[in-house]
């Protein structure tokens, strides 16, 4: 990429549009991030350390199964969107193609994981039915708010996205979340696993609704023959890839060490586990704003735009997390304890390992939306890929062998490196670098371009 002239309105429209985003991101993430522990922390609660874990693994999982069966259209939807959203014909028929995915492959998966949920859960019928029908329908309402966010986003519409997107639904979706599970923390003695889930699900499903209405509404779109989904799955295949490793990155320990701790030893590696990923929310909250600004300076080949999204949106990413790191690095078993209430604290030293993890991935900045949104996402999904297969064999000797400590510490070991790799592959493919800048005037960056 070259650089256009450094005043040209179109680079600096561009910068203020990214910088009042970013600044309506961050009260979406806010709230978001607030009631995302609310939710995790009522469902401990309700839960106990014999429940939790089970709660969080099921969750994750349909998560990263929703994210599969969109095979990547959601991601590949967002950068063409951006580079073509003045262009009202291409972007509705980008919308019929992922309407499509959503009405053929995403009620499929959802189909199939329900039965496999129903059939291999215990209980009687009725909570067989109750679990294979709340897994199945997190799959489905998963899936469809990120890919119709995702292509919101795209068209530049940041606000109803950034409140209908994030962790388990978005700020609206765990707002509701977080009203019924602490009505049924006050008024139930004794809450099940399948209420739980069932409670989830029914709050999330009506924001996905929405959602979708409003991601097309002002578009004529028309629903392309079923074979294009052959040519849907043909386009964005890679993106796919890269977004169930990058999710499966983020639970995969779960996975790995569900056969062989117990109950309570999952529950406080789910805990920790969950807080982690709250570490890192404001890099996500920036990341998915950012994105789109990064494929359209992509698109005009201007690397000047694109190194000033990559750095003011990184070093405002780092100085809110910054906070959040020094506290669970210093004092994890008191985050647990606050959090989760009592017998959690034990897992303090496990979120000290994740916090280090969590620490260089915002140092390393927006490598992965730098590399993904400029077309090397062929160079973020080997990285992950090898990532996740070291991760994979590697935690499961550590955890047979060492116990739960030593799953952890080869997870950030693993994830350090990871994000390095991508770190420097970025500055290498792009010319641009994802280091954020430690000087305040970068940090102010983005407050002064929304101004």
């Amino acid at each position: 990429m070259s650089a256009p002239s450094p005043g040209s309105g179109e680079s600096r429209a561009s910068a203020r549009s990214l910088g009042g985003a970013v600044v309506e991101q961050w009260a979406a993430f806010v709230v978001s991030t607030a009631g995302y522990v609310v939710v995790n922390v009522e469902t401990a609660r309700l839960l106990g350390l014999t429940g939790f874990g089970a709660f969080v693994s099921i969750v994750t999982a349909t998560s990263l199964i929703g994210q599969v069966a969109l095979l990547g259209t959601h991601r590949f939807g967002l950068r063409d969107t951006a580079a073509r959203r003045h262009d009202r014909e291409a972007v509705g028929a980008l919308l019929g193609r992922s309407r499509l995915v959503a009405v053929t492959l995403v009620p499929a998966a959802g189909l199939l994981t329900g039965v496999i949920a129903a059939a291999v859960g215990g209980g009687g019928p009725l909570t067989r039915l109750v679990v294979g029908a709340s897994t199945g329908g997190l799959v489905v309402v998963v899936a469809n708010q990120r890919l119709w966010s995702s292509l919101l986003r795209g068209r530049g519409r940041h606000r109803p996205a950034s409140l209908l997107d994030g962790p388990l639904g978005g700020p609206l979706a765990l707002t509701t979340q977080a009203v019924v599970l602490g009505g049924l923390d006050l008024v139930a003695a004794d809450v099940s696993l399948p209420t739980v889930l069932s409670v989830v699900v029914l709050a999330q499903l009506p924001w996905a609704v929405v959602a979708a209405y409003t991601a097309g509404r002002d578009l004529e779109t028309r629903l392309p023959p079923v074979r294009d989904v052959i040519d849907a799955v043909r386009r964005s295949w890679r993106f796919a890839w890269i977004q169930a490793v990058a999710y499966a990155g983020v639970s995969v320990e779960l996975w790995i060490a569900a056969p062989f701790l117990s109950a309570g030893d999952l529950s406080l590696l789910s805990a920790a586990n969950r807080v982690s990923v709250a570490l890192v929310a404001p890099l996500a909250a920036v990341q998915v704003v950012a994105s789109p600004a990064i494929a359209r300076a992509h698109g005009r080949c201007d690397t000047r735009t694109a190194q000033r999204v990559v750095k003011s949106a990184g070093t405002a990413a780092l100085a809110a997390c910054a906070p959040l790191l020094v506290v669970c690095l210093g004092w994890p078993g008191v985050v647990l304890d606050v959090l989760f209430g009592g017998g959690f604290a034990a897992g303090s030293s496990l979120l000290r390992w994740l916090a280090l993890g969590a620490l260089v991935n915002v140092a390393t900045g927006l490598c992965t939306p730098l590399l993904a949104m400029t077309g090397h996402e062929r160079v973020v999904a080997t990285v992950l890929t090898g990532s996740l297969a070291l991760r994979v064999s590697g935690g499961g000797v550590a955890v047979a062998l060492g116990g739960v400590r030593a799953l952890v510490v080869i997870a950030t070991v693993v994830v350090a490196g990871t994000w390095l790799q991508l770190y420097v592959a970025a500055g290498q493919r792009t010319g641009v670098s994802a280091r954020p800048s430690l000087r305040p005037s970068a940090a102010r960056e983005l407050l002064q371009l929304a101004g």
